[in-house]
């Protein structure tokens, strides 16, 4: 290889596989020469906390395909409802059953089915909910379909809008 003379020393102009110029990482082109490229600037440093699982995605990043899964996911529920676990909660109760609710996120909708057989569903005094208007009241007999959506997560204040349907 060969290339203009500086003080009479050659420089490459042109690097090959058989250069024998070590380079540490990334390099680039800056002002027609070879330079080291700079994490941060240059490109993503590896080490960027914006890489973790814990950083706010970009506006319209989220799709229903990429929750689809946690949103759909069935799990058997008992008596103490995780909301921030699974979509759907199903339950056949053996007994009188009063739900309380733990793991409040705001705007999570969370739905509970509930095969009363024979059994009262309640919700705990301590569960604050605001209910549509025209629900089914929950009862002894049938499935009842209650879906829970978290309108409030502020602690001490959890509340969730619950709309009761009554199946078959």
């Amino acid at each position: 290889m060969g290339g203009p003379r500086n003080s009479g020393i050659l420089i490459n102009t042109m690097i090959d596989t058989n250069t024998d110029t070590a380079f540490n990482g990334l390099v680039k082109g800056q002002g027609g020469k070879m330079a080291q490229a700079v994490a941060g600037s240059d490109y993503v440093d590896p080490s960027d906390p914006k890489l973790t699982d814990n950083r706010t995605p970009a506006d319209l990043s989220v799709t229903y395909g990429k929750v689809a899964n946690a949103l759909k996911s069935k799990t058997t529920a008992s008596s103490t409802i995780d909301l921030s676990a699974n979509g759907i909660g199903q339950v056949t109760l053996s007994g009188n059953t009063s739900f309380t609710f733990t793991g409040f996120e705001l705007n999570k909708s969370y739905l509970l089915i509930v095969t009363a057989n024979g059994y009262t569903p309640s919700f705990a005094n301590a569960a604050k909910h605001v209910l549509v208007e025209g629900n089914a009241a929950l009862g002894t007999a049938g499935v009842f379909y209650i879906n829970l959506l978290c309108i409030d997560a502020t602690s001490g204040s959890e509340k969730l809008l619950t709309t009761i349907m009554k199946g078959a």
